[in-house]
């Protein structure tokens, strides 16, 4: 985003948007309560989840929260070979998001909706066991950031039902083929990419292609916000892991495209007309203007004629 995008149209977009999505969703992280949920840990990796209680006795229900915000940074999919980082690094390889509400009233909301979510967390445990945990800073705005890994690596792997990546997300099967008993990419690891649609008084949505996500557009994340142990899980870290991302307004950042685009083309400067005169050129004019001379004076003497014939009558 820069001076070519409308910051204000788009924070009075954003907060238009999340009023209206917050009254169609049960699950908005500005309008949650936390109520029926708790803390319960989770091994391979070793992770502290909120949950509740499902209709399947043998199943918890994870908690899911929706929030609003401006795309401010991305690095998503497709992932292709000439992307693709050493070895080592491919099990911290992820797909990570994040948003800014420019100063909006969301921001407010919002923060003091995950300090509760956070100290809910900090609470099943002893104190100082979740590290603090605070936003990042996109200009002078508050950014939230979530992320989700392709893999679940190591010896969690083997514990790990693998699934196969969405065309749309490796389509080089790029990802696919690295994956292996110590890289399995499991229903933890699936990010969906979505598009909201209205049409007839109906809202739906529909998959689209990660690739179309830019800085600058209006999105809802579903997150799933947890501990992940560290350190041995001597200590836990408060994460924001990504479940979806669902383009609500792109018309935005489509405007600043356009404005940039525009801006950066050359400034067209009227042809110079290149004018050579000849000799011949001379001639003809000398021929031109003795020619309107000849007539002058023809036109005097007619006139002369006429104003004899006058005074002779």
């Amino acid at each position: 985003m820069d001076e070519f995008y409308d910051f204000e149209a788009a924070k009075k977009g954003l907060v238009e948007l999340a009023t209206q999505r917050e009254g169609e969703i049960y699950n908005a992280l500005a309008t949650t309560k936390m109520m029926g949920y708790s803390v319960q840990q989770f091994y391979n990796p070793t992770t502290w989840r909120i949950v509740k209680e499902s209709d399947n006795p043998t199943a918890r229900e994870e908690c899911v929260l929706r929030l609003h915000g401006i795309l401010s940074e991305l690095d998503l999919p497709p992932v292709s070979r000439q992307s693709l980082q050493p070895k080592k690094q491919l099990p911290h390889l992820r797909q990570q998001v994040g948003i800014t509400l420019l100063d909006s009233k969301l921001e407010t909301s919002y923060m003091d909706k995950l300090l509760v979510v956070y100290h809910f967390l900090c609470r099943a445990h002893r104190n100082g066991f979740v590290a603090k945990w605070g936003p990042s800073e996109f200009r002078d705005y508050v950014q939230l950031n979530a992320h989700s890994r392709y893999f679940t690596s190591g010896n969690y792997a083997k514990f790990t039902e693998s699934v196969p990546f969405r065309p749309m997300v490796d389509p080089d099967n790029a990802l696919s083929n690295v994956s292996g008993t110590d890289l399995v990419h499991g229903t933890d690891n699936v990010v969906d990419y979505l598009r909201l649609v209205r049409e007839t008084g109906q809202i739906y949505y529909e998959e689209t292609n990660p690739a179309s996500f830019r800085v600058g557009d209006i999105v809802e994340l579903e997150i799933s916000p947890m501990a992940l142990g560290v350190k041995g899980n001597s200590e836990a870290k408060f994460t924001l892991i990504l479940r979806s991302i669902i383009m609500l307004d792109d018309s935005h950042s489509i405007h600043a495209t356009f404005a940039r685009a525009k801006a950066s083309m050359p400034r067209l400067v009227p042809a110079i007309k290149l004018i050579r005169k000849t000799a011949s050129d001379e001639k003809e004019e000398r021929d031109v203007i003795i020619a309107r001379r000849g007539v002058a004076l023809l036109n005097i003497e007619r006139q002369g004629d006429e104003s004899d014939m006058n005074i002779t009558n």
